[in-house]
C-alpha cells in the first residue's frame, strides 16, 4: 500500500525515489509478486527514456533494480529495466550481459532483442546489432519495435534504402508509429530530401 501512495497510476503524489524504495522493499518481501517488480521496472524504464532525468535519479533507479534483481532473479522485467538504464549510462557491455540473462528466461520478448541491439550499437558492434534484430524477428515475428531498430542499425551501416524499407513497412501497419516517422524524417534530412520531409 505504501508503494501505491507514490504510484502516479493510483493518483497519489508522485515521488519516484520514494516509490522505488518502497517497491524495492516489496520485491524483497515478495519476490514472486508481479505488481511491485513490474512497477519498479516501469518506473526505471520511464527514467531511462526521459531526457530530463538527473544523474541522482538514474543512480537511485540502478541501485534499486540491482538489489531487486538479486532478490527476484526470475523477474525478467527487472533485468530488462536494469539493462535499459545501463545503456543510458554508457555501460553497454554490462547491459548486454543482463539482456543475455533475461533472454535465457524469456527468449521471445521483442524488447529484449531491441535492447541487445542497442547495447551492441553503443559498443560499435553493428554486425552484432543486426544479428540481434534478425534473430529477434525470426523468433517473434514482424514486431514494429524490432523492425524500427533494425532500420536504425541498417542506416548506421549505410544501407539507407533497406532502412527506409523497414520504417515504411512499420508505418504501413501502424501509420501513427512515431519512432518510424522520426527515423524517416532524419533520413530525409540526411539525404536532403525536402519533399519527403514535408510529406
Amino acid at each position: 500500500e505504501r508503494c501505491a501512495l507514490h504510484d502516479p497510476l493510483r493518483g497519489g503524489p508522485h515521488d519516484r525515489i520514494a516509490a522505488m524504495m518502497h517497491l524495492g522493499r516489496a520485491v524483497e518481501e515478495a519476490p514472486d509478486a508481479r505488481y511491485p517488480a513490474g512497477r519498479l521496472a516501469a518506473l526505471a524504464i520511464e527514467i531511462a527514456v526521459s531526457p530530463t532525468a538527473d544523474r541522482r535519479l538514474v543512480e537511485t533507479a540502478l541501485r534499486a533494480l540491482t538489489r531487486a534483481s538479486k532478490d527476484a532473479p526470475s523477474q525478467v522485467e527487472l533485468l530488462e529495466a536494469c539493462a535499459a538504464l545501463h545503456v543510458r549510462t554508457g555501460e553497454a557491455a554490462h547491459a548486454e550481459v543482463l539482456v543475455a540473462s533475461a533472454l535465457g528466461l524469456e527468449p521471445t520478448k521483442p524488447r529484449l532483442f531491441v535492447l541487445l541491439s542497442e547495447a551492441r550499437r553503443r559498443q560499435g558492434n553493428l554486425d552484432g546489432a543486426l544479428r540481434a534484430t534478425t534473430e529477434g524477428l525470426a523468433r517473434v515475428g514482424s514486431d514494429l519495435l524490432l523492425l524500427t531498430e533494425r532500420g536504425v542499425v541498417l542506416a548506421a551501416q549505410g544501407a539507407l534504402t533497406e532502412a527506409e524499407t523497414d520504417w515504411q513497412s512499420v508505418l504501413a501497419r501502424d501509420p501513427r508509429y512515431l519512432p518510424a516517422y522520426a527515423n524517416l524524417a532524419r533520413l530525409a534530412v540526411r539525404r536532403g530530401n525536402v519533399t519527403t520531409l514535408q510529406s
